[in-house]
């Protein structure tokens, strides 16, 4: 996180950003006086990215905090692979059903296992999002924007 007091217009900020390959990912104007902004950096190119922002004005604070999300990638990674094994299984056992109560159970299931990992997908791009694109967030009084 970056606090500035004094900072150029946030349009500088988000060029700053676009410079590194970075993209704004969400920002809020509080009481008119006060810009946030949260956005989201390559890994590598973090260090550069503060500094760009750091240029624009005088910093007060910094800091930095990590996350390790391994394990939980490699959950979900196990977690998916078991589904596609699951749902290739049900797809098999699809072509083999006898009766239209068969096939329907079958394709409840199928459904329902598709769904999931739908669901565990998007959660995981959002997770390599996360390891790839560090997060920062910066804080900028709104005192000399146009001055």
């Amino acid at each position: 996180m970056m606090w500035c007091p004094a900072v150029a217009p946030p349009h500088d900020i988000e060029h700053a950003v676009t410079a590194v390959g970075g993209r704004v990912e969400k920002w809020s104007v509080q009481d008119g006086d006060w810009l946030y902004m949260t956005l989201r950096i390559p890994e590598p190119r973090l260090d550069e990215a503060m500094d760009l922002i750091a240029d624009l004005g005088k910093v007060v604070r910094r800091s930095l905090e990590s996350q390790d999300v391994t394990e939980e990638l490699i959950d979900l990674e196990a977690r998916l692979k078991n589904l596609r094994t699951l749902r290739d299984r049900l797809r098999d056992y699809l072509t083999q059903a006898k009766d239209l109560t068969e096939i329907l159970a079958v394709e409840r299931e199928l459904a329902r296992v598709q769904t999931e990992l739908e669901s565990l997908e998007a959660k995981l791009k959002v997770l390599r999002d996360q390891v790839s694109m560090s997060e920062l967030r910066v804080h900028v009084s709104k005192k000399r924007w146009w001055q």
